[in-house]
Formats: structure tokens, sequence, C-alpha cells
């Protein structure tokens, strides 16, 4: 990950057990084939500014979870052993949060956080 392997101190080793991955995409919102002023058009097409952000706030449903059709499909769901030691880790979630400057996480509902974060 970009922000390195967590480390519970400086006096602990990190572990990496995956890599998450990435997705990427190109997005281009036209609304009409020629330029078009609100001063004279205002009001008669959408603005591609507003659907770029409508488009960006429904990539993920309100329960946290990702909302692109055919994400999960390959995700391998944790094994057991696997939840039980992200349940071990030993930072308390809070002291991440105060790193932060945070004061709640955000993600899926259904997966427990640091599952969310390995």
């Amino acid at each position: 990950s970009a922000d390195g392997v967590p480390s519970p101190s400086a006096h602990a080793a990190g572990l990496v057990t995956g890599m998450k991955g990435a997705v990427a995409a190109v997005i281009d919102v036209q609304s009409a084939q020629v330029d078009s002023h609100a001063g004279i058009y205002g009001g008669l097409l959408m603005n591609p500014a507003l659907a770029l952000a409508s488009i960006l706030a429904n990539l993920h449903a309100n329960d946290g979870s990702i909302a692109l059709p055919g994400f999960y499909d390959d995700v391998r769901v944790p094994s057991d052993a696997e939840r039980e030691a992200f349940s071990r880790y030993p930072v308390p979630l809070k002291d991440d949060l105060d790193a932060l400057g945070a004061s709640a996480v955000y993600g899926e509902q259904d997966v427990e956080p640091r599952e969310r974060q390995f």
C-alpha cells in the first residue's frame, strides 16, 4: 500500500498477507456537442461537473459497499483463521482514528474495520 506495511510499533515487524489491488477508469462526461454557457443555455442541460459528481458519489452504496456491478466477483473471502488474526491486531482501532484525527470508520458495515484495512 502507499501507506506502507502497518506495524503496531517501531519495535514490531509488519507482515504483508495480501494486496488489495486497484481499479482504474477514465470517465468522460459531455452534455452537448458545443460549448454551452449557463448565461444563455442555463437550465437546459445537465452540468457535466454535476453529472461527474453524481457518478462518483454513486460508486459506493449507502452501506459503504462498492456499488460497481461485478466488483466483488473475484474477491476471496478471508478464512476464519485470517479473520481471527485481524481481530488480534495489537493497536486499538481508536488509536488509529486518533492518529488520523478521525472520529469514525467508513466502509462495508458487514465487514470488520481491520478486515477492510488488511
